[in-house]
């Protein structure tokens, strides 16, 4: 991708998730939601590489966080963090060539789960402990349910977003066999 196409796509990206974050749905567990901007920032990462996913998710979230109160860094560094992991798998995907085989997807699938357990059973409830001095069982116990459900949405929607982007792309509609 041309450089200042990817350059235009952070933007781009940065509102989705912002727009995506909004229509959150409050969790079951206190300081939790269901989202699914981490489905698109999923796909935005592989395809842009690591630093356009780590700005969407740093900035997104910060946008996020400011249209509601104030900015929760145990909730935005981990958002960033996700970005940067879920893109090191950019180049990998060739979602640009229309190809998607069945071993891309497990790959894409594997990265995602990797990424969202770094950031959120890990980076998560380790800086909400550090910065927000919140007691070590409810950091960790947001940390859990918040990682399970974006591994959920993003395995689920992530993929199906991958497969219709390799669908749409020109040139594409060719879904390769192992």
């Amino acid at each position: 991708m041309r450089k200042w196409r990817k350059t235009a796509a952070i933007p781009a990206g940065i509102v989705l998730f912002f727009i995506l974050g909004r229509m959150a749905i409050p969790g079951p567990v206190p300081g939790t939601e269901l989202s699914m901007q981490f489905c698109v920032l999923a796909v935005l990462s592989d395809w842009l590489g690591s630093a356009a996913g780590g700005l969407i998710g740093l900035f997104g979230q910060l946008l996020l966080d400011l249209s509601t109160g104030g900015i929760i860094w145990s909730r935005t560094l981990p958002s960033a963090l996700y970005g940067v992991l879920a893109g090191q798998l950019a180049g990998g995907l060739r979602m640009e060539n229309g190809e998607l085989s069945g071993k891309d997807v497990l790959v894409f699938i594997g990265f995602q789960l990797a990424a969202h357990a770094a950031a959120w059973f890990l980076a998560a409830p380790c800086l909400s402990i550090l910065i927000d001095a919140t007691p070590v069982s409810e950091a960790f116990r947001q940390g859990l349910f918040t990682g399970i459900t974006h591994m959920i949405t993003t395995v689920i929607i992530g993929t199906v977003l991958c497969l219709a982007v390799t669908t749409i792309w020109p040139g594409g509609s060719r879904m390769k066999r192992d």
